[in-house]
């Protein structure tokens, strides 16, 4: 019956029906966060991708970075990319944002004072050729987790 139902929503094209239909999803998520862990984060997983595709979208990467160990945020958004700018990069901000952070938490005692090694560390890592498309994203959903 849901299936026909949600038919008839989509062929209204109505706002109101958009919004039940969120609330009810949200309803559902909520469920099966407590009931489904693994099939939970299957379905955030579908949902985050239909919204922005296989990217990291800014409130992700401000979620990863803050929580990044053993030091969080070293540099913002607004720092990394006037980073990049001076270094002549051409890059997704966003994802150098996260990148350069990881090098920074992540290779720390190589880099010691030396900020610069990290932000170029950080663009080797992004740019390597032995990598297929959405490298950060696919990083994040099976390494990082």
């Amino acid at each position: 019956m849901h299936k026909s139902i949600t038919k008839k929503m989509r062929e209204r094209k109505s706002t109101d029906d958009l919004n039940t239909l969120a609330d009810i999803v949200d309803m559902s998520l909520d469920k099966f966060k407590e009931e489904d862990a693994d099939f939970y984060d299957y379905l955030e997983t579908l949902l985050y991708e239909t919204m922005y595709g296989k990217v990291i979208s800014e409130e992700m990467a401000h979620d990863w970075v803050s929580n990044m160990k053993p030091r969080g945020e070293h540099w913002n958004i607004e720092e990394t990319a006037q980073a990049m700018r001076q270094l002549g990069y051409n890059l997704n901000k966003i994802d150098f944002y996260v990148v350069a952070n990881m090098m920074y938490n992540d290779y720390y005692n190589l880099i010691e004072n030396d900020e610069t090694l990290a932000l170029k560390m950080a663009k080797e890592w992004l740019t390597d050729v032995d990598v297929k498309e959405n490298k950060l994203y696919n990083y994040k959903k099976y390494v990082v987790c």
